[in-house]
């Protein structure tokens, strides 16, 4: 609207009388403005002659700050990689920078996951606020379940991997030289596998894989006692492996232990709750079979007792205990009439001869065994 102010000045050593019409912006009605937005604003002075001269100002402002960013999330969970590019555009240069945390650069670096938050100052004291959120990746996390070896020994194990988090598709290192997520074929150690994710990020872990300790089998025998008998035994004992176990002898018996065995080697294969087996041969033995042998001396004469035997014994197990027909304990006998002598370690029969009066043709009195 227009309003018409009017006031008394000296001007050139007479007083006149001025008036001033202004157009106004109906906020503000005197001759000097403030506190104006950006626009143009026109005054027409009139003076006391009623004679009026007009202006026009523009009010000019500076473009408002724009403020973008780009940003580099964290790499790695719990690392310390992310970045903010702060680009700040119109306002009126230089420009300060408050960034929450005290920083007070333009851009960033070093940051970990979190909301950042930056006030732009300009040379007129404008400012302008812009927060920006670096996130990071979920840690990674290494899980398994593993097979241990089945036979102490062997190779079967595996360990089946599993990874979560971090940024897939990820790479895998295993001591030894492995690069497959999964393992197989493994003997008992300890197996440690790096894992890297796409990011470059690392995670490790460490897993043992163990075997039975081996079976182990030790056995007492004891042997047969006489040649052609069977009084042989074996007592086995098994540790090692996995426990219940299984026998299966030659000759197909099964049970642990043996016994009313003859002569001979028995082998026996043990086996574990595992399947692993272990064999063990013994040999159960005998004496060699008791020969009795003999040399003797005939009576001399009829009615006599001049007879005489010398026994000898091999086979069998030394010593030896001699039992003769009419309870003589001695290995060898003399003072002997004519009759039959019977070593009862075999049966061995002695014949005592007789002579004929003739002196010519004994006589066979006990040629039986």
């Amino acid at each position: 609207m227009q309003r018409r102010l009017d006031w008394l000045d000296r001007f050139d050593g007479v007083w006149r009388r001025f008036s001033v019409h202004l157009f106004l912006d109906g906020r503000r009605d005197h001759a000097d403005r403030s506190g104006l937005a950006a626009g143009t604003y026109t005054v027409t002075v009139t003076d006391a002659n009623a004679c009026t001269k007009t202006l026009s100002t523009t009010i000019t402002e500076p473009a408002g700050m724009v403020l973008t960013e780009t940003h580099v999330n964290v790499l790695c969970n719990g690392g310390s990689s992310g970045s903010i590019d702060l680009t700040v555009s119109g306002g009126v240069s230089p420009y300060t920078y408050s960034w929450t945390g005290g920083a007070t650069t333009q851009d960033r670096s070093g940051l970990a996951a979190g909301t950042y938050t930056v006030t732009v100052t300009d040379a007129n004291a404008c400012t302008k606020t812009l927060s920006t959120t670096i996130t990071e990746p979920a840690g990674m996390v290494l899980t398994e379940t593993h097979v241990n070896v089945l036979c102490n020994g062997g190779s079967s194990g595996s360990i089946d991997l599993t990874v979560s988090g971090g940024v897939s598709p990820y790479t895998y290192s295993w001591t030894g030289g492995a690069t497959t997520q999964d393992r197989s074929g493994l003997a008992a150690g300890t197996y440690t596998v790096t894992v890297t994710d796409a990011n470059g990020c690392t995670k490790t872990l460490s897993t043992t894989i163990t075997e039975p300790a081996g079976m182990v089998l030790t056995e007492t025998h004891v042997n047969v006692l006489c040649n052609g008998g069977s009084s042989g035994s074996i007592d086995l004992t098994v540790s090692g492996g996995v426990s219940p176990y299984t026998y299966s002898w030659t000759g197909g018996a099964t049970t642990q232990d043996r016994s009313g065995l003859a002569a001979g080697t028995y082998t026996v294969t043990v086996t574990d709750a595992n399947g692993c087996t272990k064999t063990l041969s013994t040999t159960i033995t005998e004496p060699a079979g008791m020969v009795l042998t003999e040399t003797h001396a005939n009576v001399l004469c009829n009615g006599g007792s001049t007879g005489s035997i010398d026994l000898t014994v091999s086979g069998g197990v030394s010593p030896y205990t001699y039992s003769w027909t009419g309870g003589a304990t001695t290995q060898d006998r003399s003072g002997l009439a004519a009759g039959t002598c019977r070593k009862t370690s075999q049966q061995l029969s002695t014949a005592l001869l007789l002579p004929f009066p003739d002196g010519r043709h004994p006589l066979l009195l006990a040629p039986t065994r």
